[in-house]
Parts: C-alpha cells; structure tokens; sequence
C-alpha cells in the first residue's frame, strides 16, 4: 500500500512536527485536535517554523506555499477516515488516547501509529 494521506491526532509541539514532515515530504496531511483554538495553535507553529526555513535559505517561499497546501486542520475525526496512515500524538495523560479510534472500524493496528 503506497501512504498518500497521513492523518495526525493532536497538533500539540509533538503532533505539529510530525504534520510538518509529512507535508514537507509530500504528502497530504490532516491534522485533528479537540478545538479550533488548538488546531489554529498547531498550524501557527508550522507555519512559523516554514518561515524560518525560508529565512535560512533552505526552502523557497514557493516550496513553502506548497506544503502549507498539504496541511489541513480538523477537529473531527471523520476526517482522518480516508487517511492511509494515522499517528497519534496526544498527551499521554488525555483521556481520549486510549478510546479515540476505538468506535471507527476506518482505523486498524495496520494504520494506526501510537
């Protein structure tokens, strides 16, 4: 199976890191957290880190527009439905970890990374 859409849960230092690589690499990824505060929160932080790549010369504007392109926020899980790939980067302490993709049959052990 070829990964063309990853799906991160939690846009957090941690869940916002691992978006921005998976955009940069090429793919289209969906960020999910529990509110438009934390999400908008998430996707600042890349954006202020693209910025800072393109201020040292090591991608070009250009290069930045386009991987903000791959980058969607989400508060809903529905979103991450079509994702061949999801990696789960909330606090170990949220009460949603251990039952977040529990009720979704879209998420297996095959697609889920914890």
């Amino acid at each position: 199976m070829a990964i063309q859409r990853v799906g991160v849960v939690g846009c957090g230092l941690m869940g916002a890191g691992i978006a921005q690589v998976s955009a940069q690499s090429g793919f289209t990824t969906v960020v999910r957290e529990v509110s438009p505060e934390l999400v908008e929160k998430g996707i600042k932080s890349v954006e202020k880190n693209l910025a800072r790549l393109v201020e040292k010369g090591v991608i070009t504007e250009a290069a930045k527009g386009e991987i903000r392109g791959r980058l969607k926020g989400s508060t809903s899980l529905e979103d991450l439905k079509d994702c061949d790939v999801v990696v789960e980067a909330q606090s170990a302490s949220c009460s949603l970890c251990s039952t977040s993709f529990a009720p979704h049959p879209r998420f297996s052990p095959a697609t889920l990374l914890r």
